[in-house]
């Protein structure tokens, strides 16, 4: 048994399960062994997590061998109560019971220590301190990706299965607000007010659904150096330098303009959980296209817009304007069409196809692919390799060799895959990828 002095200054005999991250305090010393280590070790993993998101950990205040801790009492400030930036989590025992009970009986883990973690890890007060649903939206968004992080599945909460939850929270209340023309992000997150819903979710439920959407475009590493970058603006002082704030770091991360989130001057076309096709309708401004759920079809118009496919394996065609393309999770295929398009296939194998020497551009209009990856195949079967030569022609990878004057010859260099048809020994096409080093052959579909 080991002494722990409580939030309200109780002084407390409570039994030490220790973790490499955390220490759990409970009151009873007669629990199975290996559900303690079950829940330990998961919270560790969480923790994990939340560090590599942040890239920090809390400052120490209550600590046990220098680990955070996390202690069973009988009263604190609320279910669960964690400190914000600071170690320290007590939970009361009718909820610790239900996490070990739930891990025993069933394998499913309560969300509550998984939630007041992301208390433990919110240092973003300064630069987002003018829209306070982003401090509560950020412990509801991570405890489910710290869950998943950890491999676990949530019990119920609130009487709501727990899939019914994520999607609640991390689709329906983005699909809501989007959908609705009436709702700004002023009457929304300014007043930590959410879109009408049957589950009760409010202003910081609809700030964490549109943190997922930054998870969900662009996978954890993103999602993490948007939030390594936040930390260093400078504070906030009214909500418009919040969001400044917001999008500086978003864009940073994932070079996306995600200004479309806070809807300010955004037409929307939204989609639902099924599958369907979307059409473009710009005629003026910023317009949108988003899938959601399914696996949708996107089709652009002659106008820029933005196409994010969401859930599902998506297929978005971009038209004649400079489009910013995000397929998101799932298997995709985006084709960018005519102008400078970015383009980025999210999470799973996506094929990014050009048509044309034309679609791929050069110079300032060439495409950009901001998230290529070892799974994604860049397909460029129907561009003519040779036009000095009847019929359609396949190219020949030359990977970092300078072009021989050769028509049909593609190559890696500075960024960027270029293709020569003509033979002049110069790119007649461009497409630059973000961030990778080196191209394999096998990527390519010549």
């Amino acid at each position: 048994m080991v002494a722990y002095t409580s939030i309200y200054g109780e002084t407390l005999e409570r039994t030490a399960w220790e973790g490499r991250n955390i220490v759990l305090l409970t009151q009873s010393s007669d629990l199975d062994a290996g559900v303690m280590q079950n829940i330990v070790s998961k919270l560790d993993e969480a923790y994990d997590f939340y560090s590599r998101i942040t890239g920090h950990i809390p400052s120490p205040y209550f600590t046990y061998n220098g680990k955070a801790t996390i202690a069973e009492v009988q009263d604190t400030c609320g279910a669960g109560c964690g400190f914000l930036g600071l170690t320290g989590i007590e939970i009361m025992p009718e909820y610790f019971n239900i996490l070990y009970d739930g891990v025993r009986d069933t394998g499913l883990y309560d969300q509550v220590l998984f939630y007041e973690l992301g208390r433990n890890f919110w240092f973003y007060e300064q630069p987002l301190n003018t829209l306070p649903p982003f401090t509560t939206g950020f412990a509801i968004e991570n405890r489910f990706l710290s869950m998943d992080a950890a491999g676990v599945d949530g019990g119920s909460f609130n009487g709501v299965e727990w899939d019914r939850l994520v999607a609640a929270v991390q689709q329906d209340m983005a699909q809501l607000y989007f959908s609705n023309p009436n709702l700004t992000w002023h009457n929304t997150l300014v007043t930590d007010s959410g879109p009408e819903n049957p589950y009760g979710l409010g202003g910081a439920d609809l700030a964490g659904s549109l943190l997922h959407r930054l998870y969900e475009d662009f996978g954890e590493d993103n999602y993490a150096r948007f939030w390594q970058s936040l930390i260093s603006k400078e504070a906030a002082t009214t909500p418009e330098q919040a969001r400044a704030n917001f999008l500086a770091a978003a864009e940073e991360a994932t070079s996306v303009d995600y200004s479309w989130l806070f809807k300010e001057g955004w037409q929307f076309k939204t989609g639902t959980a099924d599958g369907e096709t979307l059409v473009s309708g710009a005629k003026r401004g910023d317009y949108a296209v988003l899938g959601f759920g399914g696996n949708d079809t996107l089709r652009g118009s002659k106008r820029a817009e933005l196409m994010v496919g969401g859930l599902g394996d998506d297929t978005l065609l971009g038209g004649q304007g400079n489009d910013t393309l995000l397929g998101s999770i799932g298997d995709d295929l985006v084709r960018g069409d005519e102008g400078a398009d970015l383009l980025a296939g999210g999470d799973g194998a996506d094929r990014f196809v050009f048509r044309s020497v034309r679609e791929a551009g050069r110079g300032a209009q060439h495409d950009t692919i901001v998230d290529f990856s070892p799974d994604d195949t860049l397909d460029l079967c129907g561009i003519d390799a040779n036009t000095r030569r009847y019929g359609d022609q396949a190219f020949t990878f030359i990977d970092t060799a300078d072009f021989h004057r050769r028509a049909g010859e593609l190559r890696w260099a500075g960024g960027m895959v270029q293709g020569d048809v003509n033979g002049d020994g110069r790119a007649d096409f461009q497409i630059a990828l973000q961030g990778v080093d080196s191209l394999n052959a096998c990527n390519i579909v010549l």
